[in-house]
């Protein structure tokens, strides 16, 4: 089995070390949820892992059968891609739910408060010119003509 040469190893630390940090800013000026931080400190730490143990991937895929050891990191990575996305399609699904629900109370609001006329409302607005009944009743017409 080949070892891994250390600069990239080392790179592959200070590439993981990295990204943790960010996770954790990201956390920290609430840019991203506890919930999906998680996930993301997880596959972190995977990452962490497999940069200090050398020869991890390779046991791993051995003890699976797998032959080409790259193959089984992609496999888990498409895995948890999936997951992720069906995660966020419920989350998705549950907050238009609640948008939807949140607008009929709105809605009912607005009608059992008796309604009365903002600026956005289309009652409240002046007419426009010509869109007056009044005045186009005898702008429209043409004046007659008698013989």
């Amino acid at each position: 089995m080949d070892i891994i040469p250390l600069k990239i190893q080392i790179m592959s630390l200070l590439g993981t070390v990295s990204f943790m940090y960010v996770i954790v800013r990201l956390i920290a000026r609430g840019k991203l949820r506890e919930e999906y931080s998680v996930v993301w400190i997880f596959c972190t730490a995977v990452l962490l892992v497999f940069s200090v143990w050398r020869q991890g991937l390779q046991y791993i895929a051995a003890l699976l059968g797998v032959y080409y050891a790259p193959s089984l990191l992609f496999l888990v990575a498409i895995f948890a891609i999936i997951c992720f996305l069906l995660h966020l399609s419920i989350v998705i699904s549950r907050l238009q739910s609640q948008i939807k629900d949140l607008a009929h109370e709105i809605a009912y609001l607005k009608f059992r408060s008796g309604h009365e006329p903002t600026a956005e409302t289309p009652e409240a607005r002046p007419p426009l010119p010509g869109t007056d009944p009044a005045e186009t009743e005898t702008a429209g017409t043409p004046p007659s003509v008698t013989s």
